[in-house]
């Protein structure tokens, strides 16, 4: 990878990191919608899924760590180790599943499957559980509420702006 490339490559990581901390803002300062303390509807995601089928699984890792550190330090919320472990795995999923070239509405399905109910649903619910003592069994009825929003939004708007819209190579070619 010649300088060029690679200062391009890491000007649209920074760019997109900057836009999921933007967007995990809570509204109305940014796109993120709490409806009480345990359902967080947020359009992360988008972010994610586009840097991971544009660059791969390492870089969505990364700004998804990147962007859950820098939004957690800035908001005064605290850094949760286990939150960004999740966080990471998030985008480690995104990029196993979400291949350039290989993009099919069936990885879309699966990432955002195994996201949702494993990452948010259980483990997530596990770290407000164990780290914050919020009580496990009204928690997992409302956090399956939002896990099903979230498949039902996160699968035809990853299929809309990957495959339909072709965004990562369009991003690829012109960043």
């Amino acid at each position: 990878m010649n300088k060029t490339v690679a200062i391009r490559k890491i000007t649209v990581l920074a760019m997109m990191t900057a836009l999921a901390v933007i967007c995990s803002g809570q509204f109305p300062y940014g796109l993120t919608f709490r409806v009480g303390s345990v359902i967080k509807l947020s359009p992360v995601f988008v972010i994610i899924g586009i840097v991971a089928a544009t660059y791969g699984v390492w870089e969505a890792a990364l700004v998804a760590f990147l962007s859950d550190l820098i939004q957690s330090l800035t908001a005064g919320l605290g850094v949760s180790p286990a939150i960004l472990l999740i966080s990471t795995l998030t985008g480690l999923c995104f990029g196993l599943f979400l291949k350039q070239g290989r993009l099919s509405i069936s990885g879309i399905i699966l990432s955002v499957l195994i996201t949702q109910l494993i990452g948010s649903l259980l483990l997530t619910t596990l770290v407000l559980h164990f780290r914050y003592g919020v009580p496990y069994f009204p928690t997992i009825w409302w956090r399956v509420v939002q896990t099903v929003i979230m498949v039902f939004v996160e699968i035809p708007i990853l299929k809309l702006l990957l495959i339909d819209a072709d965004i990562p190579n369009k991003l690829k070619r012109e960043g």
